[in-house]
């Protein structure tokens, strides 16, 4: 499963390209009450998160 949950949403850009042949990737499933889940029977999930904030890479937000 990938979660892409940051602004650039450079994974989806990447899903749009990847290969339809090639294995699925589950998406994230909404349950009854609009909270997102993982899928049953997912064994590995992939976050796509904002980059963190170190004195090596900060910046004025």
């Amino acid at each position: 499963m990938l979660g892409d949950i940051d602004r650039q949403q450079s994974s989806r850009g990447w899903l749009r390209r990847r290969d339809p042949a090639l294995p699925a990737i589950a998406p994230w499933v909404i349950d009854q009450k609009n909270v997102l889940r993982v899928p049953s029977g997912i064994t590995h999930v992939v976050l796509d998160t904002p980059a963190a904030c170190t004195a090596s890479n900060s910046r004025a937000w």
